[in-house]
C-alpha cells in the first residue's frame, strides 16, 4: 500500500509542477516554423505585386484576395516559396482551380507559359530540398527591388 501512495505522490507532484523533466525540451521547430511563416508572407505580397491592376487573372472580373500556388506547398515544400509557382485570384476562382486539377494545369499553363510550368513540373518530380535562409534572403531582396511593402 505504501508503495502505490508513493506512487501516486509522484504522480501528483509532475501534475503540481508541470510537465515532466523529459518533456520539456525546448522546441527546435518553432524558428523554423517561424521563418516560413514570414518567408510565405513576404511570397504573398511578392505575388499579389505580379498583377498591379488588382483583377483576379483567371475571370477578369473580380479583385483577388489570395495568392494559389499551383503546386501544393504540403507535398511540395521546396516549391512553396518559389516565385513561379503562384498566382494572385479570387476566392471562387481559387476553389474552382484547387477543386479541379485539370483546370488548375489549363490556368497555370497560360498564366505562366509552358517554359516555366515545365521548369516546376521538373523541380516537383526531382523532390529537391530547399535552403531556407537563401529562399529568405532572395525573397527580402526582391521586395527591396520591387518595392513590396510587407
Amino acid at each position: 500500500m505504501t508503495q502505490r501512495r508513493a506512487l501516486i505522490a509522484r504522480r501528483a507532484r509532475y501534475i503540481r509542477r508541470g510537465t515532466p523533466p523529459r518533456a520539456r525540451v525546448p522546441n527546435r521547430q518553432g524558428d523554423y516554423r517561424a521563418r516560413v511563416k514570414y518567408g510565405l508572407e513576404l511570397w504573398r505580397h511578392l505575388i499579389y505585386a505580379k498583377e498591379p491592376s488588382g483583377v483576379c487573372p483567371r475571370c477578369f472580373a473580380r479583385e483577388w484576395h489570395e495568392a494559389a500556388h499551383c503546386w501544393a506547398k504540403g507535398p511540395y515544400r521546396s516549391l512553396c516559396l518559389e516565385l513561379d509557382n503562384g498566382a494572385p485570384l479570387c476566392r471562387p476562382c481559387h476553389d474552382r482551380v484547387d477543386d479541379d486539377h485539370h483546370a488548375k494545369r489549363e490556368f497555370f499553363l497560360a498564366y505562366m507559359g509552358p517554359d516555366k510550368y515545365a521548369r516546376l513540373e521538373l523541380l516537383a518530380r526531382t523532390r529537391s530540398k530547399m535552403d531556407l535562409g537563401l529562399t529568405l534572403l532572395y525573397l527580402e531582396s526582391e521586395t527591396e527591388r520591387m518595392g513590396v511593402k510587407a
